[in-house]
This record gives structure tokens, sequence and C-alpha cells, in this order.
């Protein structure tokens, strides 16, 4: 799947976060994932450090956090308003975002979390 909108939002429809992005394009390297330019940046500060845990603790191989802290970001269903994707994985830099439109598990892709 190629996303066909390259200017797009990503949204949390249940806790109002956002983040305008263009320049979508995918890492040819990497199935389902992708780049984007953070045009505007309104993502809480909550789920910014929330996606840097659930980082540092899969680098760091601590699993049963991982999943802890994914749990809490799944809360927030985070998707991309315009290209209708579900948003996974998401990591925030400076000026920009990466982020899977699927679920990565070691049985493979899919399309929401497991639970």
């Amino acid at each position: 799947m190629v996303l066909q909108i390259k200017t797009d939002y990503i949204i949390s429809p249940t806790k109002g976060d956002y983040a305008l992005i263009d320049h979508i394009e995918a890492i040819p390297s990497i199935a389902y994932c992708y780049r984007a330019r953070l045009i505007e940046n309104s993502l809480s500060e909550a789920l910014i450090t929330l996606c840097k845990e659930y980082q540092e603790c899969i680098d760091a191989f601590s699993i049963l956090l991982a999943d802890e802290i994914e749990r809490e970001i799944s809360e927030y269903q985070l998707c991309l308003k315009y290209n209708n994707s579900k948003l996974f994985d998401l990591k925030v830099y400076d000026h920009y975002v990466t982020f899977f439109t699927k679920y990565r598990t070691a049985d493979g892709l899919l399309d929401n979390y497991r639970w």
C-alpha cells in the first residue's frame, strides 16, 4: 500500500493530538514504513515521551515494558486523517517523523494491535 495523499494530519481522535505532515514518502527498504516532514506539531509531550520510551525499551530488549507503553500509545488511536490509515511505531524528530501503517509482530504485519 502506497499512501496517495502526500500532505496529511496525524491525528488522535481520542486525545485531540495532531501534527501536520507533508512530503510523505515510503522508505524503500522497509515495508509499510514512511517518513514525512513535520510542519506543525501539536502532539502532546505525553505522547512524544511515550513514543521515545517505547523505542528505548525496544532498543534495550525490555519487551514487557515496551508492551505496557505500547498499550498506552494505542489509546491515542493514531491515524492519518486524509489517507484513512492507522499509524504505528511513531517516531518524532525535530523536523520529521517516521511511522508504519501496519502493526509489526514476530508473526507478520497486522492491520491493528493484537488487543
